[in-house]
């Protein structure tokens, strides 16, 4: 490959935008250099189709949840919680369905800040709508201390992830240290998604049986 053919990586976001335009069984040759010297052997990667089966079966359950929040919201529009659960609805449907590219033009930041707030918020919002159904009981006096308590983790994950975000240079960089913050920390966010739903679980089922 000519010399001029080859496009300077200075950050893991270079390296990805050109592996995005290489064709699928493409071929994506490096040329490293150490301390000015070139290394006599180049390295070529051939890239592969990705497994995209988890990312359908993802956008297929965010539909199910968005069909779900809309025959709530206006066939039982009237039930307690309804519109608390419609609005836990449309923030699965955007943490499951909607994905950025990478092209980060406007719609794609859009859906990509849709990501970062839906992960946090999601299991927040199901555990204040276990805590808070059927009636609103956070609202007392001797219980408003437990509203902040349940999104302070989420808020917590969010403020440490936006952390790469401002760090980074380029729009580029920013998504790619937001992406690393995330691998380093998928354990808390599980553990912490697991530690509502479980919560949540547990309320709605004492809830009725004590109602049976």
């Amino acid at each position: 490959m000519p010399k001029s053919d080859y496009a300077p990586i200075a950050a893991v976001s270079d390296l990805m935008r050109v592996l995005d335009r290489t064709e699928v069984y493409g071929k994506a040759s490096y040329r490293i250099t150490r301390g000015g010297v070139l290394l006599d052997t180049p390295v070529v990667v051939i890239p592969e189709p990705m497994d995209r089966s988890l990312a359908r079966a993802q956008r297929v359950i965010g539909l199910v949840y968005l069909a779900i929040g809309i025959y709530v919201l206006f066939r039982r529009w009237t039930a307690p919680r309804a519109t608390h659960f419609y609005l836990f609805c449309l923030v699965s449907f955007s943490l499951f369905t909607l994905k950025f590219t990478g092209e980060l033009d406007g719609l794609d930041w859009t859906v990509f800040w849709l990501n970062v707030l839906a992960e946090s918020l999601q299991p927040a919002l199901f555990l204040h709508f276990a805590l808070s159904f059927p009636e609103e009981r956070l609202k007392q006096f001797k219980r408003r201390f437990l509203l902040p308590l349940v999104y302070a983790p989420g808020a917590a994950l969010l403020a440490c992830g936006c952390g790469p975000l401002r760090r980074g240079r380029q729009p580029g960089c920013c998504c790619t240290g937001y992406t690393r913050f995330r691998r380093r920390t998928t354990r808390r966010f599980t553990s912490w998604r697991l530690c509502c739903f479980c919560a949540a679980t547990v309320k709605l089922i004492v809830l009725s049986c004590a109602n049976n």
